[in-house]
């Protein structure tokens, strides 16, 4: 738009398309006429002039572009529906203006609405990824402490086994020397005429 261009007329842009990209509008312009930009589905940033004084109706109806909507602090008035349909995720606009002008606090009340859902659905998201966490801790720690249960339940199987294998050895050893007539402890002779004891351990023959 031309530097010398102060108003923007009425639907002077409406219906058109592939508008794509920034819309920069110099700070020249201080009047954007009614439903100038409507139903263009603008695509990208918008960029309001500095000097902006007055906003028709559904100016920018229907269009959809990113950024920061920023208004300035010198507009003086704001048509009804003037970002109808507009996805417009965050704003800069001064307190003046939103007290002074319905429509600029139906945009302010719609972008704080929208910054609130999507802090409660990062709450949200965050603590479903703590339970997640959570419940994936106590599934490593229930495998942990049944890994650990079964390590103690083998680890008790083999001592009794252990044991088992040591006693039967010990009592085959203690038969063998009973059968050869030595010491069943130390498998030492026996020496004695009344009373035979062990030449090692010295312990009585009792069988």
């Amino acid at each position: 738009i031309p530097q010398g261009v102060m108003e923007i007329g009425e639907a002077t842009f409406a219906g058109c398309s592939g508008l794509n990209g920034t819309l920069t509008l110099h700070d020249g312009i201080v009047s954007i006429g009614a439903r100038a930009f409507e139903g263009t589905s603008l695509k990208g940033e918008l960029h309001l002039p500095k000097n902006l004084a007055a906003i028709g109706e559904n100016t920018f109806c229907g269009c959809d572009f990113s950024g920061t909507l920023v208004l300035p602090d010198g507009l003086r008035s704001i048509g009804d529906k003037a970002f109808e349909g507009c996805p417009i995720e965050t704003a800069n606009i001064p307190m003046s203006v939103v007290n002074s002008l319905p429509e600029a606090k139906k945009v302010y009340e719609k972008v704080k609405l929208k910054q609130a859902q999507k802090e409660e659905e990062a709450r949200k998201r965050q603590e479903q990824e703590q339970k997640a966490k959570e419940a994936q801790e106590q599934r490593e720690r229930k495998a942990r402490e049944e890994k650990e249960r079964r390590e103690r339940e083998l680890a008790e199987a083999r001592r009794r086994e252990e044991q088992k294998r040591l006693e039967q050895q010990r009592l085959a050893l203690e038969k063998e020397r009973r059968e050869k007539g030595v010491c069943q402890h130390c498998g030492g002779d026996f020496k004695g005429l009344f009373v035979k004891k062990c030449v090692y351990c010295g312990r009585k023959k009792d069988y």
